[in-house]
C-alpha cells in the first residue's frame, strides 16, 4: 500500500473492506514509513475513508494508535477523513475523547492543522451542531482573514450552499479539539485571560490573534494571563512567543502573566529568560488575583472606560438586533421583527405589568443589555416556548430572563464571527420597570421597539 503525497502530506487509503487482518497490514506499513516520512519532511500523515465501504471499530482504533504514535515521534499531525456521513457517526462513537481529529475532507485538515490555507477572497460556509464548536471554529477561521457565513441549522445551511454555488468553501461533519487549534479569550474586570491547553510548543504563536491583542493593548487594557493550569508538557520553543509578546507589550505599558504553570513544566533558566523580558508568573490564579499590581492596572482600565454610548458599541447594534430576532422566532416559532430604534435614555411608554432582565457584557466591547415585556407577553412567549402557561411572577420572570440570557448568547456568538470578544454576566431580573429603571440609572442608549406576533417588546442597548 502506497500513499498519495499531496502538499507535503500522505494520504492513505485502504481495501473495500477494513478488517483487523487489513488493520494490521496498514499498520505495518505506516510503522516502516517513518524512516521515509522524516527524509521528505512531510507535515502530516491522513488515513482517508474514501475506498471504505465497511470497516471494523477495532481495526480503526488500531490505525489511530499507529498513526498517534507516529505524530508524537516524529512530530507531524494525523487525522481521518474521506469517511461517509453514516461513518462519521460512527467514528465520533468510537472516539468520543477526540483522540484523533476528524475531517470531512482532506483539505479541511490541511486548512485547521495549518498545513495549506487557501486564498481568503473565497467566503466560508460552516456548519455544526455543537453550537459552541461552530462558534470558536467560527472565530478561528475569522483571525485568519477568512469572511464566515454560520449557518444556523440544516435548512439554512442547504440554503446557503444552493446561494453560494462553488464560490465557497465548505466545513461540516468535523469532530475536532477545537481547544488544540484556538486559545479562547475571557475578559472580565479589566482583565484579558487567555486560556491555554495540554501542549505549549513552537506553534503557539499559529493559533494566538496577535492583531486582537494589538488592538485590546491599544483600547487601553493593561493586564493579560495565560492560564496554564491544563498544560500538560511544554516545549522550549514557546519561550521565544511569550518573550515576543512581553517585548511587544512594552509600549502599551502592559502586565503579561502566566499563571497555574507547575515547576515540573518550566526549567528554571527558561522561567528566568521570560522574567527578564516581563513575563510574571504565579503560582495560581487567586495568587494572580490578589496581586496589587494587577488590581491596581485593572481598576485604572476600568476607571477609565468611556460613559455613555460609544462608536464601537453602536457599530454593533445589527448583530443585537439579529440575535433578537433570531432567538424570539426560533424559541417560540412565532413572528418577531423590528419596528424602530433610536438613541435615547430608556423611554418605554407602556410601563404597567412590565417586567425585564439584564446582562453586562465586558470585553472588545462592553455594555448592558436590558429585554423588557409586559406580562401578557411573557405568558404568551412562556406557551409558545414551553408549551405550558406560567402564571406565577418568578416563572415569567424566569421566561425573561432566559430569553435575555439566550440573546446576550447568541449575540456573543455573533461578534465572534466579527472576531469581537465578550464576556457576559448572568441576567439580572427586574420585576417591574421602576426596577429596571434603578439598574440602567441615566444611561443613554439605544432602544430597540420590537414586536413579537405583532405585540411590543423592548430591548435596550447601553454602556
Amino acid at each position: 500500500m502506497k500513499p498519495v503525497i499531496n502538499q507535503d502530506v500522505a494520504i492513505y487509503y485502504s481495501e473495500p473492506l477494513l478488517d483487523s487482518k487489513e488493520a494490521k497490514s496498514i499498520c505495518e506499513v505506516l510503522a516502516t514509513s517513518a524512516a521515509t516520512i522524516k527524509s521528505l519532511q512531510l507535515k502530516a500523515l491522513f488515513f482517508s475513508f474514501e475506498k471504505t465501504e465497511q470497516f471494523e471499530p477495532q481495526a480503526v482504533v488500531s490505525i489511530a494508535k499507529t498513526l498517534l504514535a507516529i505524530q508524537n515521534k516524529l512530530e507531524v499531525v494525523t487525522a481521518f477523513c474521506g469517511y461517509s456521513e453514516k461513518q462519521f457517526q460512527e467514528l465520533k462513537e468510537i472516539f468520543p475523547n477526540k483522540s484523533i481529529p476528524l475531517f470531512k475532507t482532506a483539505e479541511m485538515a490541511m486548512l485547521f492543522l495549518g498545513i495549506k490555507i487557501p486564498r481568503t477572497a473565497h467566503p466560508i460556509v460552516l456548519f455544526d451542531q455543537d453550537g459552541m464548536t461552530q462558534t470558536i471554529v467560527s472565530q478561528e477561521l475569522s483571525s485568519k482573514g477568512f469572511k464566515v457565513h454560520a449557518a444556523l441549522n440544516q435548512q439554512d445551511f442547504s440554503k446557503k450552499k444552493r446561494e453560494f454555488g462553488n464560490n465557497a468553501i465548505y466545513i461540516y461533519d468535523i469532530f475536532f479539539d477545537v481547544t488544540g487549534n484556538y486559545i479562547p479569550v475571557r475578559i472580565s474586570k479589566g482583565i484579558v485571560t487567555y486560556k491555554l491547553y495540554k501542549n505549549l510548543d513552537g506553534k503557539l504563536h499559529l493559533h494566538f490573534n496577535s492583531q486582537a491583542h494589538v488592538a485590546r493593548m491599544a483600547e487601553g487594557y493593561k493586564v493579560f494571563a495565560f492560564d496554564a493550569s491544563d498544560v500538560k508538557s511544554m516545549n522550549i520553543k514557546v519561550i521565544d512567543f511569550f518573550v515576543s509578546l512581553a517585548l511587544n507589550g512594552v509600549k502599551y505599558d502592559a502586565f503579561i502573566a502566566i499563571f497555574g504553570l507547575t515547576k515540573e513544566l518550566v526549567a528554571l533558566d527558561v522561567a528566568q529568560k521570560m522574567t527578564r523580558s516581563g513575563v510574571k508568573f504565579f503560582e495560581s490564579e487567586k495568587a494572580f488575583m490578589h496581586d496589587s499590581t494587577v488590581v491596581q492596572l485593572a481598576r485604572s482600565y476600568q476607571a477609565k472606560r468611556p460613559a455613555g454610548l460609544t462608536k464601537k458599541l453602536v457599530s454593533k447594534l445589527p448583530v443585537f438586533i439579529d440575535a433578537s430576532l433570531e432567538t424570539l422566532t426560533s424559541l417560540t416559532g412565532g413572528e418577531a421583527m423590528k419596528q424602530s430604534h433610536k438613541i435615547t435614555q430608556c423611554a418605554i411608554s407602556e410601563t404597567s405589568d412590565l417586567m425585564g432582565a439584564v446582562i453586562s457584557f465586558e470585553g472588545d466591547i462592553s455594555g448592558m443589555l436590558a429585554l423588557a415585556f409586559n406580562q401578557a407577553i411573557a405568558k404568551e412567549a412562556a406557551l409558545m416556548m414551553l408549551g405550558e402557561e406560567a402564571n406565577s411572577s418568578a416563572e415569567l420572570l424566569d421566561v425573561v430572563s432566559e430569553f435575555t440570557n439566550i440573546i446576550a448568547g447568541r449575540s456573543k456568538a455573533l461578534l465572534s464571527e466579527d472576531e469581537t470578544t465578550i464576556s457576559i454576566s448572568l441576567p439580572k431580573t427586574c420585576k417591574n420597570f421602576s426596577e429596571l429603571m434603578t439598574t440602567l440609572g441615566n444611561r443613554q442608549g439605544v432602544q430597540i421597539d420590537l414586536l413579537l406576533n405583532n405585540k411590543p417588546l423592548y430591548l435596550f442597548l447601553t454602556h
